[in-house]
């Protein structure tokens, strides 16, 4: 049967309506460590005590998240999808199915989060095409709007620093710890990360990863190295037991925002990472944290972090300080405004 199409009210029109309505949001959620699915289901939970939010996917969630969060299964034959309301789409990277034609939304916002070849994704015209009012586009970082030509808004992944909080670390721990955390796939490591991590060894540090198992076939077993499944510990968790973060990821891939440099920062942790990623724009090197282009830097900065105590101390108040900036609670009442309408300031400032 076909469904009538009824005319749309633009997002301009109905923005300084205070009435508020239900906000859907859309993701695979098929990985429980991906910073896609870390950053719908954050949304969620923002959200989800000032109004009527809802996850829904059109894949098999991860059993993790299944059991952690109401997630809503899309089934157009059971007419079983949004039907109105905010869509909120968490990535780009998937395809969204025909339900999206007989959907009937007030706003339909795009979140960003990785960079395609094409100035206009494939995905915003696809979600364009099935009518409506515009898209509106949210980017994870500068970087991410610089390189497309559409108007919108940066926002950050929201991080509750409640979870993501310093602790003391064991003055006596045996050996400085560096780590690292991301999804167990290639494009999350750098080639010459396992030769890096054996020097970083050598020079008395200790190395853990968590989603390092694809580089087991790399590194010779070592009382001092440990490689960790993915979600093998929560994240804040494993975190606070490091002295140092270290980050880079293969060289063909661009981080766009890197969730887990800024949870590193939340605990406080000096963050040692490659320049070139979305995550630098707030970092101011030497002051929150270090950039580095070449890994002998890299290995400068973390032997100098090794050896001085008052070094470490500096830059850990002073990471945990811009984390709280970046997630102020003012900061994240400006995410929770634009989505459930209560304000259109940053949208109009975007176009």
């Amino acid at each position: 049967m076909k469904i009538p199409y009824f005319p749309f009210k633009t997002s301009a029109q109905l923005r300084p309506s205070s009435a508020r309505v239900p906000v859907h949001i859309i993701s695979p959620l098929s990985n429980a460590y991906g910073g896609s699915e870390r950053r719908a289901v954050s949304l969620y939970t923002l959200l989800k005590d000032h109004t009527d939010v809802s996850l829904w996917s059109e894949h098999e969630p991860h059993p993790a998240l299944a059991a952690t969060y109401p997630i809503r299964p899309i089934q157009l034959r059971r007419l079983h999808f949004p039907r109105s309301g905010v869509l909120v789409f968490v990535g780009i990277y998937f395809y969204v199915r025909r339900w999206i034609r007989f959907s009937r939304p007030q706003r339909k916002i795009v979140i960003i989060n990785t960079i395609e070849s094409d100035r206009k994704p494939r995905f915003i015209s696809h979600i364009e095409q099935a009518g409506g009012p515009p898209v509106e586009i949210v980017y994870a970082s500068q970087s991410t709007k610089a390189a497309y030509s559409m108007p919108g808004v940066i926002e950050s992944s929201p991080i509750d620093l409640t979870v993501f909080t310093t602790v003391a670390r064991p003055p006596d721990r045996d050996r400085f710890t560096v780590g690292r955390l991301s999804r167990d796939h290639p494009k999350k490591h750098h080639a010459d990360d396992p030769a890096f991590y054996r020097r970083l060894i050598e020079h008395g540090c200790a190395i853990r990863i968590m989603g390092g198992r694809i580089l087991a076939d790399r590194m010779n077993a070592s009382p001092f190295l440990e490689l960790l499944p993915a979600g093998h510990e929560p994240a804040a968790q494993f975190l606070q037991g490091l002295d140092c973060f270290y980050y880079r990821t293969a060289g063909d891939y661009y981080e766009t925002y890197g969730r887990v440099v800024h949870e590193a920062l939340a605990c406080g942790l000096p963050v040692v990472v490659e320049r070139d990623g979305g995550y630098a724009e707030h970092i101011e090197h030497g002051v929150n944290g270090f950039l580095f282009d070449k890994e002998d830097e890299a290995q400068k900065i973390i032997v100098d972090l090794k050896e001085d105590a008052a070094l470490r101390a500096r830059i850990s108040r002073a990471a945990r300080e811009s984390a709280q900036r970046i997630y102020s609670p003012v900061e994240l009442e400006n995410i929770r405004r634009f989505y459930i309408g209560d304000s259109d300031l940053n949208w109009r400032a975007a176009r």
